[in-house]
């Protein structure tokens, strides 16, 4: 009968130990770093807003500028900042301009399903090739490129993106 109380109380102490184990697993961790990434419908969708916004200039990107802009950090601070300047982009004819909406929007799908597992960029890539081919000069080919610039580096070489295809030319 010793031997039974004895078994009754070990099983009793496993009993509690899972309870707490379970209560304080981190799964619980787990379920607030599910609330504080992004999911994937969401992260397409600032994508999409992100790369069909008109492209402007940013001020500040020249080498020499950095020693001045230390120097003067003070200043800028208190004066008011200018709103950045467009880029001046070659204008496109009607049925070009939809020709290239429809390719921008084939590469901004695209590159959504490259970031699926399993599906890789090759439809971005060749799609802002295109687009940079047959639409020179426009915000359409300096779309294009920013978006090929944002193909992680380490699959450049799969899909041979050279700097010059990234960089618009100066």
């Amino acid at each position: 009968m010793d031997s039974f109380w004895v078994k009754m109380g070990v099983f009793a102490v496993i009993i509690a130990g899972v309870v707490y184990l379970v209560t304080k697993s981190p799964t619980s961790t787990i379920k607030d770093k599910k609330e504080t990434t992004k999911s994937f419908s969401e992260v397409v969708m600032e994508d999409q807003e992100r790369l069909r916004a008109e492209p402007v200039l940013k001020e500040g990107t020249g080498a020499d500028e950095t020693a001045a802009k230390e120097s003067a950090e003070e200043a800028v601070a208190k004066a008011p900042r200018p709103t950045p300047a467009k880029r001046e982009f070659k204008e496109l004819s009607e049925t070009e301009q939809i020709e290239a909406e429809r390719l921008l929007e084939v590469a901004i799908n695209g590159r959504s399903m490259g970031r699926l597992p399993g599906v890789g960029f090759k439809l971005m890539v060749d799609t802002c090739r295109e687009i940079i081919r047959k639409f020179g000069g426009s915000s359409y080919e300096y779309r294009a490129r920013r978006m090929l610039g944002e193909v992680p580096e380490r699959l450049w070489p799969m899909y041979k993106i050279t700097k010059e295809e990234v960089e618009p030319e100066k």
